[in-house]
């Protein structure tokens, strides 16, 4: 994936960054159908209507980061993954006006989205 992931032998998890190049902390790469508008104000609502129905891989979640002792501050039951990889699904899906605008509130390679409890289901 574009974030630089690092596959880790044997596993179905991944090193993957998270904050800076450089800080790493375990990760599974996992689809989720988008089901729900989310409610973060900070996204651009174009872009959070537009990811209903999408599948979309996320990278970590938050028992995961619990696990590792990383508290970060997401909500229970959310997910995060890498903004670039929600621009690549809304390209894919032909919302390139809901990408670029994601792409102006997110232009970090290591930004993230999340996905809330109730917005989402595994795949």
């Amino acid at each position: 994936m574009k974030a630089g992931t690092i596959k880790i032998n044997g596993s179905d998890e991944v090193m993957a960054p998270l904050g800076s190049f450089g800080t790493f902390f375990r990760g599974r790469w996992r689809d989720v159908k988008v089901t729900r508008i989310g409610n973060d104000s900070d996204t651009p609502f174009e872009v959070r209507k537009s990811l209903v129905g999408l599948t979309v891989p996320i990278i970590f979640d938050k028992l995961q980061l619990d696990l590792q002792g990383v508290d970060i501050g997401i909500p229970e039951d959310s997910a995060l993954t890498y903004s670039e990889i929600v621009i690549d699904a809304l390209q894919a899906a032909g919302k390139y006006d809901a990408a670029d605008q994601m792409r102006e509130v997110a232009p970090n390679p290591l930004d993230m989205y999340l996905f809330e409890r109730g917005t989402y289901e595994l795949v």
